[in-house]
């Protein structure tokens, strides 16, 4: 089963992406632990991790994340990299930047 550690901080809402993401998406089974740490941390049975940057909620303290100052402007940023089939996917939240560790 996979793992996910998520910042336990607006755990509502990042239930409802793992939830979104690995069940209804991806139909996998995965366990949600909370940690004091501020990145997404996926593991999966062979111990192996993938470490994803929260480029969104690590922004605000509270609730509002809702408001309309937070929205991206046009023009948005464009994923351009090998990990993405869609060229020219927009970026709405994060950035361009992979990084790894082996």
């Amino acid at each position: 089963m996979i793992k996910v550690k998520i910042p336990n901080n607006f755990l509502p809402e990042r239930k409802y992406i793992i939830s979104t993401l690995f069940g209804q998406f991806l139909g996998l089974n995965y366990q949600i632990k909370t940690y004091d740490e501020n990145n997404y941390k996926i593991i999966l049975d062979n111990k192996k991790e993938l470490i994803i940057k929260d480029s969104f909620f690590l922004n605000f303290k509270n609730q509002n994340y809702l408001s309309i100052q937070n929205i991206p402007q046009s023009p948005l940023q464009k994923s351009n990299n090998k990990f993405v089939f869609e060229k020219n996917l927009p970026i709405i939240y994060g950035n361009n930047i992979l990084g790894s560790r082996i």
